[in-house]
C-alpha cells in the first residue's frame, strides 16, 4: 500500500525523534525555548487587558493551565491560544530577524499544554 505524503512526513519525524540529538540541535532548541518564553512573557504583559477580555468571551475558560506571564490559568485550548497569540505579539520570529513566520509560537504553545 502506498503511503500518503502525511504518513511519509510523520514517519520521518518518528525516525528523527528516535535518534540522539547532537549539541548543536540541543543548543538551538534551548535558544528557541528561551526566545519563546521571553516573547510570550512580554506579549502577555503588553496584552494583559486583552487576555482577560478574551477569557471572558470564551464559553468555558475553566481550567488549571497557565497563560505564560499573565498570572492567570484557564483551559487547555484557551491557554494554547493565548500563549500562541502572546508569543507572536512582538514579532521577534525565533531569533531570526529575516524570518516571515514564528514557528515557536504555535508549536511550543501546543507542547506546553
Amino acid at each position: 500500500m502506498k503511503q500518503t505524503i502525511t504518513e511519509k512526513f510523520l514517519d520521518s519525524i518518528w525516525d528523527f525523534a528516535g535518534r540522539p540529538a547532537d549539541d548543536r540541535i540541543k543548543d538551538q532548541v534551548k535558544n528557541c525555548v528561551i526566545d519563546y518564553l521571553a516573547c510570550t512573557m512580554l506579549g502577555a504583559h503588553l496584552a494583559k487587558e486583552e487576555n482577560r477580555g478574551y477569557l471572558e468571551s470564551f464559553s468555558d475558560s475553566s481550567g488549571n493551565i497557565p497563560v505564560v506571564g499573565a498570572g492567570i490559568r484557564t483551559g487547555v485550548l484557551q491557554a494554547a491560544m493565548l500563549n500562541g497569540m502572546n508569543s507572536h505579539l512582538i514579532e521577534l520570529d525565533d531569533g531570526n530577524r529575516y524570518a516571515m513566520l514564528h514557528l515557536g509560537a504555535p508549536v511550543i504553545s501546543a507542547m506546553l499544554v
